[in-house]
């Protein structure tokens, strides 16, 4: 996460997407274009 907090300093808009069976996605635009995208999901033993 300290990856994901460093993150939001580069973007004013981030888009959280979620689903059953899928893993989080925020989705950082970037101000000159592009994107940067983190999938978070859950930790399986």
């Amino acid at each position: 996460m300290d990856t994901v907090s460093k993150a939001y300093r580069i973007s004013d808009i981030v888009t959280i997407e979620f689903a059953t069976q899928k893993p989080i996605a925020l989705t950082f635009e970037i101000p000159m274009g592009g994107k940067l995208t983190y999938y978070i999901a859950p930790m399986i033993e």
